[in-house]
């Protein structure tokens, strides 16, 4: 779905990649939109609802971002 590509590529645009390496991008791809299906559904709505990304949207995505990066074991 376009609003997932559109969470991936906010994380990958604005520099929260840029610490994993090479090898880990696929594994947060899947934990992280795992991680919004289950626990930020409400995310993914904004985002297919709005079809854009808002000032709220941005910053829940940044804070998903974040507390999910914390998860992961590079």
């Amino acid at each position: 779905p376009v609003e997932e590509q559109v969470a991936v590529l906010f994380a990958a645009t604005n520099g929260y990649l840029d610490d994993l390496p090479l090898s880990s991008i696929r594994e947060f791809e899947r934990g992280f939109l795992r991680y919004l299906r289950e626990d930020r559904p409400a995310i993914l709505e904004a985002i297919r609802t709005e079809k854009a990304i808002s000032e709220a949207t941005q910053s829940a995505l940044q804070e998903a971002v974040v507390e999910f990066k914390k998860t992961m074991v590079v």
